[in-house]
């Protein structure tokens, strides 16, 4: 293998992607290649740096970074970083109770009791809990959470970090509750560029169909 196409290999097998809020992030996305989801998402690549093994680095891939290492159209590049990014930052899918042990037991307190009748929900993330919405994009993973909650289920865009899973049927006014308190939380407790997205997706089993109730026909 020569030289170049080997550093392009190596290059290609240290890209990643994570989800972008595009009405937040307007100015970035003139500056770094990326992918629309739909109108209100797109994914943009990061590079990322294993040198330290304790400490993982992730930097923005920009325009001219792309075109120097790339050479080609971007939407060229997403198969190999979709497959890298499923390869290196793995889907995990934690009941949210457990997820709030792990975090008070960190700060070396004790998690009380969740109030009775609280909805069982779960968080969708990767192993590393760093841009971990992305795992929405991997081939079969909501299917596969479909298995494990046994159900349908809404998705509450947490952060660009993780989604909440909500299992069941819900009717348009439940929607439209979650919908207001993903708003009220993204205003009021995340920064922008962690915001993933302002409005709730749902997702049927039946079809492997993920869709906006709320905006769309399922």
């Amino acid at each position: 293998m020569q030289r170049k196409e080997y550093k392009l290999k190596v290059w290609v097998g240290q890209m990643l992607f994570r989800f972008t809020n595009r009405e937040r992030n307007q100015e970035f996305l003139k500056t770094h290649p990326h992918i629309p989801v739909n109108e209100n998402l797109a994914v943009s690549f990061l590079a990322m740096d294993m040198r330290n093994k304790w400490h993982i680095k992730f930097t923005d891939a920009d325009e001219g970074f792309i075109e120097k290492m790339w050479g080609k159209p971007v939407d060229e590049l997403y198969p190999l970083v979709l497959e890298n990014t499923m390869r290196l930052l793995p889907p995990s899918l934690i009941p949210l109770e457990e997820l709030l042990e792990e975090v008070v037991k960190d700060r070396g307190m004790h998690l009380e009791e969740l109030p009775e009748g609280f909805p069982k929900m779960y968080v969708l993330t990767n192993l590393l809990k760093r841009y971990g919405a992305a795992a929405l994009l991997y081939p079969g993973t909501l299917k596969k959470a479909g298995e494990v909650l046994g159900s349908d289920f809404a998705i509450l865009p947490s952060s660009i970090h993780e989604v909440l899973l909500l299992p069941g049927e819900f009717g348009r006014k439940d929607l439209e509750n979650f919908a207001d308190m993903v708003r009220y939380v993204n205003r009021e407790h995340v920064e922008d560029w962690d915001v993933l997205d302002d409005t709730v997706y749902f997702y049927k089993r039946d079809g492997d169909r993920l869709f906006r109730p709320l905006e769309e026909e399922p």
